[in-house]
């Protein structure tokens, strides 16, 4: 687009097809359809950045006779380098989660549907080229039509992100 922006589109095909019967009997159904992640990236000076991306895709799924779900998300992140070792990161993310095949909890019998909402704010130090130490916090709530699904976590955390070209995540 411009010296200072990018779209970027990664998509592909994705087949799941499931052999096996569920608990009671009845098969599973399969996933056959597209699979996405599109983004736009702005870079506002060469301290900071923001990037914004589209998910659409599958996830395995442990749920009851569900053997994966269907995930749409949107997230933006926000990237601010204070001086050459320090940055901060603020990432919010909205995602919904849909199983494929109804579930029967407590009486209530219909598909699952989870939508969680996260942020996460984090402060990062370059050890070197290669490394990065930070310390951040990370809300997550999740909102389910089944309610004894729902939660709220509180993390914080101290990471530690090491390989091969880690720096270019920051700005």
């Amino acid at each position: 687009m411009t010296k200072r922006s990018a779209i970027f589109v990664k998509t592909g095909w994705k087949e799941r097809d499931f052999e096996q019967e569920t608990f009671d009997g009845t098969a599973q159904p399969d996933f056959s359809g597209l699979v996405v992640e599109a983004g736009y990236v702005h870079q506002f000076s060469r301290k900071t950045q923001m990037k914004l991306v589209g998910i659409r895709e599958t996830d395995n799924s442990t749920f009851e006779q569900n053997n994966f779900y269907e995930t749409g998300a949107i997230e933006l992140e926000g990237r601010h380098r204070l001086s050459k070792l320090f940055s901060t990161v603020l990432w919010l993310s909205f995602r919904r989660n849909e199983l494929a095949k109804e579930s029967n909890i407590k009486g209530q019998r219909e598909k699952r549907t989870d939508d969680l909402i996260g942020g996460r704010i984090a402060f990062e130090l370059k050890l070197r080229r290669w490394l990065i130490l930070g310390i951040e916090y990370q809300l997550n709530d999740r909102d389910s039509n089944f309610n004894d699904f729902d939660y709220r976590q509180n993390l914080a955390a101290i990471v530690l992100r090491g390989g091969v070209n880690v720096d270019e995540e920051t700005v």
